[in-house]
């Protein structure tokens, strides 16, 4: 939902210029429910994932650290690939960045790892509160796109585009680190503290909870985020409100996922058969989803391809976006009926192990949920 504007509109400018009612409101609601909120989820159930393999690990009196380490930087080539390939908006090489050093702080007792992601938190939300006040006295100019990066998205082979790609993230990487390193790394390290707990694996004991994180979190990440949003689409790329509206995002995107996270405590909870195959088949293969999603949309969008770049405005992107996932769904679903793993976690697996790992999935296998390690 966040990606696909700039999958078919150039980074700097995005969707901007869409301004039909339609196309207005798709731009709102992304803005509002989905822009900075989800990577924050990513970020906390990473780290969530790092407790539980800690905890298996101890349990098996075998050495996590090497595995850990193989596994990052096995993220981090993916994540450069994806980057250099598909789309310079890549999160994975972040990810990577974050896990390894967060991994040092991975014995730290659970009130040091939520003082630790808080403050981490709130600094970085002074930093862009404070940033957004000084842009917006200074009034800069808004950003534009290159007439050729146009080209090439949108005339250009392959290797252009992959070389433009090249140039663009060198470009872009370090203002993602700067705008969700430290977020990722907070988030990460709170997700850490959170498996400690039971709150998600049993999830139906903390229903009361949940309810009550739902109704004091919502309204605040609803207000911020709407005001976020309205900020951003009243300015341009770049400009004055815009680089407010982000840094009013900032501040109250953890109010917003929070109250998504408790909204999975509920589904959790209450564990619908046929609902919770269908999630826990995405979730198994979300590497494999989060990349496919960029091979559809880059093959749709560049002159190699469909050609759309430039054509898809907010609704239909929004709509796309949509499709893609739901299609990508299904065809987890039907892939775990006869693998283990999705093919890229299959491949990432391997290399974090240091040997193939068995992919076919016997009947034994298929109906166990395979490790989130």
């Amino acid at each position: 939902m966040v990606n696909i504007e700039f999958f078919f509109q150039p980074i700097p400018i995005g969707w901007d210029g869409f301004d039909g009612s339609i196309d207005a409101i798709a731009r709102w609601v992304m803005a509002a429910f989905f822009q900075a909120k989800f990577y924050l989820l990513f970020s906390l159930l990473f780290g969530y994932g790092l407790s539980i393999q800690l905890t298996r690990s101890a349990a098996a009196g075998s050495r996590l650290t090497p595995r850990y380490l193989r596994r990052m930087l096995g993220l981090l080539v993916l994540g450069a690939a994806h980057a250099i390939l598909l789309f310079v908006g890549d999160i994975l090489f972040l990810y990577a960045m974050v896990g390894t050093i967060a991994y040092a702080f991975r014995h730290a007792s659970t009130e040091r790892l939520i003082r630790i992601g808080v403050v981490t938190y709130a600094v970085a939300t002074v930093f862009w509160l404070v940033l957004g006040l000084v842009v917006f006295l200074a009034d800069p100019s808004p950003v534009t796109a290159s007439a050729e990066t146009i080209r090439i998205y949108t005339a250009g082979g392959f290797g252009d585009v992959v070389g433009e790609h090249l140039a663009e993230w060198l470009e872009l990487f370090p203002a993602i680190l700067v705008a969700q390193g430290p977020s990722a790394f907070a988030l990460f390290v709170i997700g850490v503290a959170l498996a400690r707990g039971d709150w998600l694996s049993h999830a139906d004991r903390h229903r009361a909870l949940a309810r009550r994180l739902l109704i004091i979190a919502a309204p605040i990440g609803i207000a911020g985020g709407a005001a976020a949003a309205s900020l951003s689409q009243e300015g341009a790329p770049g400009d004055r409100l815009d680089t407010l509206g982000f840094a009013i995002q900032f501040a109250f995107a953890p109010a917003l996922t929070a109250s998504y996270v408790a909204g999975l405590m509920l589904i959790l909870g209450s564990r619908p058969p046929r609902f919770m195959a269908w999630l826990e088949a995405v979730g198994r293969m979300s590497l494999t989803v989060y990349l496919s999603q960029s091979i559809i949309a880059t093959t749709l969008a560049y002159s190699y391809g469909a050609g759309w770049f430039g054509d898809v405005g907010p609704a239909e992107g929004l709509g796309l976006a949509v499709l893609v996932w739901f299609g990508l769904s299904l065809l987890s679903l039907l892939w775990l009926c006869f693998a283990r793993f999705g093919p890229f976690e299959w491949l990432l697996r391997s290399f974090t192990y240091a040997r193939l790992q068995p992919l076919r999935a016997s009947r034994a296998v298929r109906d166990t949920p395979a490790s989130s390690e």
